[in-house]
């Protein structure tokens, strides 16, 4: 369970991670920026592929799946390395790599990691979510690097986190109002029920630290950056990461116990 919960963020967080790289203008930072982000995105997958070996004790049934996750790492490294160097980079090209990634995670998480045959789609919002905060806050450590960095597109990052966390919100509430069919006890209950239930605290532990927490930690953020204070903005995003990738864990466990999209 640990395994696969972790080898989960590691997919997601490198496909979604380099999208937001479209928000930071190369005439505006220098390419160490992008080299930094591409590479942690390298090393994630990498590490996701390391996971997804030792997962499993026949190498028959993973060697298919294996391949396809070292091709997905064979084509975010090479990209990093193509333009490791180079002065100019094109997001079109970035997109369309993480677009592949993208399909190359979903079908790793239909096929081996949650284990259905449809995934909903919903559970990408998650994704955005932590890979968003988790930008924003590199980005605000950058204008260390940059000060002539324009502070509105850290303004931009956290506004989108902001939106991403809203429509998460909505997403979570409904599907713990539509959800059936959790068997609980020899029972099969709805979703408010188990909220409602002992076993129901973990998700109100997410639901309030990871959803109505960050929305406020977010909306202070945004007041700072008002006040051009990026270091304090920049101590909220920290606090916002780790308290996102709590509830993302949390989330993902009842994604991975009971097939339930949070």
């Amino acid at each position: 369970m640990v395994t696969k919960l972790t080898m989960s963020l590691f997919f997601n967080i490198a496909w979604a991670f380099p999208f937001f790289l479209w928000n930071t203008p190369q005439k505006e930072i220098k390419n160490g920026f992008y080299r930094f982000n591409l590479g942690l995105s390298t090393i994630l997958w990498g590490m996701a592929c390391i996971l997804l070996f030792f997962n499993n004790s026949d190498f028959n049934e993973i060697s298919k799946y294996l391949g396809i996750s070292l091709a997905g790492l064979g084509l975010i490294g090479g990209y990093t390395a193509f333009i490791w160097n180079r002065d100019n980079i094109s997001f079109v090209l970035l997109s369309i790599v993480c677009g592949i990634l993208a399909m190359i995670s979903y079908f790793l998480h239909q096929s081996i990691i949650v284990n259905i045959e449809f995934l909903n789609p919903a559970f990408m919002i998650g994704v955005l979510c932590l890979s968003n905060v988790l930008f924003a806050m590199i980005l605000g450590h950058w204008f260390l690097n940059v000060p002539f960095l324009k502070i509105t597109r850290l303004q931009k990052t956290v506004s989108m986190l902001s939106i991403f966390l809203v429509v998460r919100c909505v997403w979570d509430f409904y599907s713990i109002y539509s959800k059936e069919n959790i068997l609980k006890d020899g029972n099969y209950i709805n979703g408010y029920s188990y909220l409602m239930s002992i076993d129901g605290i973990f998700l109100w532990i997410a639901l309030f630290f990871g959803l109505l927490a960050p929305i406020i930690l977010n909306i202070m953020t945004s007041q700072t950056l008002k006040l051009f204070s990026t270091q304090s903005a920049t101590g909220l995003l920290y606090i916002n990461v780790v308290l996102i990738l709590m509830s993302e864990m949390i989330f993902k466990f009842y994604l991975l116990q009971y097939n339930w999209v949070l």
